[in-house]
């Protein structure tokens, strides 16, 4: 059986910039732009906070990627943290 999520984001990881969006099932709910950096990756927590998103799946070019992902593995601990406190 297949899990189907209600809400869900993507990023598309590229040398200088995150693009976001989160969809449900009935379209598009939010897009925006971070800097591929620390302080994007901390903005880009807050806006799936924001938006009640906790479903992410990042596509990336090249190395890219490697700015997001240890940071990613903490986001997700910190989203489980403002979620619980």
């Amino acid at each position: 059986m297949m899990n189907i999520k209600e809400i869900a984001a993507g990023i598309d990881i590229s040398k200088s910039k995150l693009d976001v969006c989160i969809k449900n099932h009935g379209g598009t709910v939010a897009t925006a732009d971070f800097s591929n950096d620390m302080i994007g990756g901390k903005l880009t927590l807050e806006f799936f906070v924001k938006h009640g998103c906790f479903e992410v799946a990042m596509e990336s070019t090249g190395p890219y990627w490697e700015t997001v992902s240890e940071p990613g593995i903490r986001m997700r601990f910190a989203v489980q943290d403002l979620i619980f406190r």
